[in-house]
């Protein structure tokens, strides 16, 4: 019924120009219905007003979404070792958005990186005190 009732909406206020009230008293429902199916075609288009729910996102469009999440919050960490020796830790998490947690959990995450990649040199064939710093002050 409803999917019917928008139909003679859509046909009602493209085509014919009637006032919500108008609308409202043909289609038996209120104007304040009216006006939000009239603000949802505004803002999203016929087809966002149709029932039913919305298309969950595929696998591919939730990982690349998850993956540009991740690259900000990110560039955020940065951000905030950079100017966590002049502002607090708590005021620059609040700033940017992320919470605590998340900060301490991504500097956790470096650390074990940067330990992976230490002993990666130091077993590795570079032999020599001159070999080994080089490499480590790369990281």
């Amino acid at each position: 019924m409803i999917l019917y009732q928008m139909n003679i909406f859509f046909n009602f206020f493209i085509e014919e120009n009637l006032s919500k009230k108008t609308i409202g008293s043909l289609l038996g429902i209120s104007p304040d219905r009216v006006r939000l199916w009239i603000k949802n075609y505004l803002l999203y288009g016929e087809a966002e007003c149709k029932r039913g729910k919305p298309k969950k996102e595929s696998f591919e469009e939730e990982m690349e979404r998850l993956r540009a999440e991740e690259e900000g919050n990110s560039k955020k960490i940065e951000v905030i070792n950079e100017l966590k020796e002049r502002f607090s830790l708590e005021l620059l998490c609040k700033i940017s958005g992320i919470s605590k947690s998340t900060y301490y959990r991504a500097m956790k995450r470096k650390d074990k990186d940067n330990l992976k990649k230490k002993t990666k040199i130091y077993t590795s064939n570079a032999k020599g005190y001159t070999n080994i710093e080089e490499e480590r002050l790369k990281i």
